[in-house]
């Protein structure tokens, strides 16, 4: 299963992305095909509480900072710097022809799924489905690519009207001042719902459209330094390797902190539901710029990259995957489950690279013909 390399591509970058989808699929792995199994409740408990989830929670957080890192670049240097609304439109043509094709192909064929088609709503079409809890269950994972879709719409609209409003004041420092204050509204946001409606971490915060936008505001801020403060940039490059101990000690304390503090715990602790997150994803951004430039090795760097390259498809649709094969299948002991568990995995890789190959592809190739 080889897949074409693209010269342009940047290996760190792909590593990261790797990682992510790989703490994703893994953690998925154990929730559907192992804790099921567990002798009691407590080993369920514990592989959930130290395994899955946190592996699950890491993964997405990885990629919400990682988009808002690549997405800023481009956003800098095609609408801001251009101050146009051709270009905020070519954007969007951009990110909605790699974005929306396949996601609106999985919702679709979702619809013959007889395990989740009956929880659909038009909200899995516009991406509200985080308010929904029926809506979110037809493919539960969606519930992050709500959360960058309405990023995609309403951020660079808002940079685009901020720079046209401040086209006099020095870019850089308008850049980083606007970033800053998306997540500070953002933290003030989740403040007031914490003190006046009491939300749980994992369905009142977490998965919230607009509670949310710090996180890719995050990467879109490091994106930023990348681009004014090169000085700065460089200075961290040069510290490659301390950066990558001081991310990882970053990531393993707050991977600690939701290994020690339950669900229970997350639900009525306010650090957890409006602190956490810009912590976390300040951590993944600094491991994403300590990987960025990662030499490059001479074995498996190409099945790196391939999984990068698929990852999106095998997001959207593992889980859908491991429920229908697990039920096929009437999984009903546990070295059953870990062969079905590693059956459903190859299918989910083998469909991902065709989807990529036959689907994705082609329309990445007809946006690339098609601009204002």
């Amino acid at each position: 299963m080889k897949i074409l390399e693209d010269k342009n591509r940047i290996f760190g970058l792909d590593l990261v992305r790797a990682l992510a989808i790989i703490f994703v699929l893994v953690a998925h792995i154990i929730s559907y095909f192992i804790i099921p199994f567990a002798q009691n409740k407590f080993t369920a408990g514990v592989l959930g509480r130290v395994f899955s989830y946190p592996l699950g929670f890491f993964g997405v957080e990885i990629f919400f900072v990682l988009s808002g890192y690549l997405i800023g670049s481009i956003l800098i240097k095609k609408v801001i710097q251009s101050r146009s609304i051709k270009e905020l439109f070519n954007f969007y043509i951009r990110r909605w022809f790699r974005t929306l094709p396949l996601y609106f192909l999985v919702v679709f064929l979702l619809l013959f799924d007889p395990y989740t088609n009956y929880n659909f709503s038009w909200k899995n079409l516009v991406f509200l489905q985080n308010f929904d809890l029926k809506a979110i269950e037809y493919n539960f994972v969606s519930w992050s690519l709500s959360v960058e879709e309405w990023f995609y719409l309403l951020i660079p609209l808002l940079f685009l009207l901020i720079f046209i409003f401040y086209k006099r004041q020095k870019e850089s420092k308008v850049f980083l001042f606007s970033c800053v204050s998306i997540v500070f509204v953002s933290i003030l946001a989740r403040i007031l719902l914490v003190n006046y409606f009491n939300p749980d971490f994992n369905y009142g915060i977490r998965r919230s459209i607009f509670l949310r936008l710090d996180s890719l505001t995050i990467g879109v801020f490091f994106a930023g330094i990348k681009f004014y403060y090169q000085n700065i940039f460089n200075y961290l490059k040069e510290k490659q390797k301390q950066l990558f101990v001081f991310s990882m000690i970053g990531m393993f304390l707050s991977f600690l902190y939701l290994i020690l503090h339950g669900q229970s715990d997350l639900n009525v602790s306010f650090f957890a539901r409006v602190l956490f997150f810009p912590v976390v994803s300040i951590f993944c951004g600094l491991l994403i710029i300590s990987l960025e430039n990662i030499n490059k090795p001479k074995y498996f760097a190409n099945k790196i990259t391939s999984i990068s390259l698929i990852s999106y498809g095998l997001y959207l649709i593992h889980s859908s995957i491991f429920v229908i094969f697990f039920n096929i299948f009437k999984v009903e002991n546990f070295y059953f489950s870990i062969l079905v568990s590693i059956f459903s995995l190859v299918i989910t890789f083998v469909v991902s690279y065709l989807l990529y190959k036959y689907y994705e592809l082609p329309f990445m190739r007809l946006r690339d013909r098609i601009k204002f």
